[in-house]
């Protein structure tokens, strides 16, 4: 399918804010993300239903698809933004029209729940997707001008482990040297690929349906949040029985913001878990690298080329994520 690459943002752009999984924590977060990136210059317009209750699930799956789709015809909504993660967003893909999506195309943000919409879209039209912190985790005016920085610039910077190697350090420069992150390659190697990936849960939810991406010769990149390392062994265990980690060019763990051992002391740590099965197939590999759900992730883009060394740790961009 042909690659269809969204505008870059400028500023007094307008965005549109929506919820596709669950609803905002409160009317008063929804208040500040729309303080926040009206900050940066951008304008925000809320959906209609973002503040709507249906149980657990924020609006119902009519109103949430209502929501992106008034957007996405919309000629003055530059971008589409989710606000939160939580859970639903896997509801509203057979519904979602996707034809419309691909003759109004324009840039998709979000993280966590939302993966599955991202990773929907681009298989679905070949439209370039971003995936990056929710709107409600950037909270303050720094973190969102840093997010405005990354969906207004034509080529995304380079997406490393934030470390400094010195060839030669003397006494005086190793004193200072941060290597409080580190890049942990279980296979050394380097590969080219299309960027695929987003929160694990959300991405293996779509394993055997017809919005299962297509893992050959991509760089897979991998997140989550909150969850137990049994619960993410069986959704990584899953990838390598499909053969899906093995037909990549490469895989890239990013951050697994709070999680944790089921109890068991002596537990493996997530870098054992994933190593193990990364080494047995000998796919080049890394952990550690700054893409995830926390305000500091940077944002990266689904479906555009580009290069990784593991060892270092270091992905560069081999073309633009946006319309040029």
């Amino acid at each position: 399918m042909k690659i269809i690459k969204p505008a870059v943002l400028k500023s007094g752009d307008k965005v549109g804010l929506v919820a596709p999984a669950s609803r905002p924590v409160s009317a008063a977060v929804l208040q500040r993300s729309v303080w926040l990136l009206e900050q940066t210059g951008l304008q925000a317009v809320v959906g209609k239903n973002v503040l709507s209750a249906n149980g657990s699930f924020g609006a119902s799956d009519q109103e949430k698809i209502d929501d992106i789709h008034a957007f996405v015809t919309d000629a003055q909504i530059k971008a589409v933004y989710c606000i939160c993660g939580g859970y639903g967003t896997l509801r509203l893909l057979d519904k979602l029209d996707f034809a419309l999506i691909k003759e109004h195309p324009k840039m998709f943000i979000g993280s966590d729940d939302a993966t599955s919409l991202l990773i929907a879209i681009h298989k679905m039209t070949g439209l370039v997707t971003m995936h990056g912190p929710n709107l409600e985790r950037l909270q303050t005016i720094e973190s969102m001008h840093r997010a405005r920085t990354a969906l207004t610039k034509q080529h995304p910077d380079p997406l490393m482990v934030d470390e400094v190697r010195l060839e030669k350090p003397d006494k005086k420069d190793a004193a200072v040297v941060n290597v409080s992150t580190f890049a942990y390659a279980p296979v050394s190697a380097k590969a080219e690929g299309k960027i695929l990936g987003g929160n694990l849960t959300a991405l293996v939810s779509l394993m055997g349906t017809s919005f299962q991406p297509e893992f050959a010769e991509t760089i897979l990149l991998l997140e989550d949040i909150d969850e137990r390392y049994d619960i993410l062994d069986r959704w990584f265990s899953t990838l390598y029985v499909a053969g899906a980690l093995g037909s990549t060019a490469a895989v890239a763990l990013g951050k697994f913001e709070n999680c944790h051992a089921k109890g068991e002391k002596n537990y493996l740590s997530l870098d054992d878990i994933f190593a193990d099965r990364l080494i047995e197939i000998g796919k080049a590999s890394c952990f550690n690298l700054p893409f995830g759900q926390s305000s500091q992730s940077k944002f990266v883009p689904i479906g555009i080329r580009a290069k990784i060394d593991t060892a270092k740790g270091r992905i560069e961009y081999l073309e633009s994520a946006y319309e040029l």
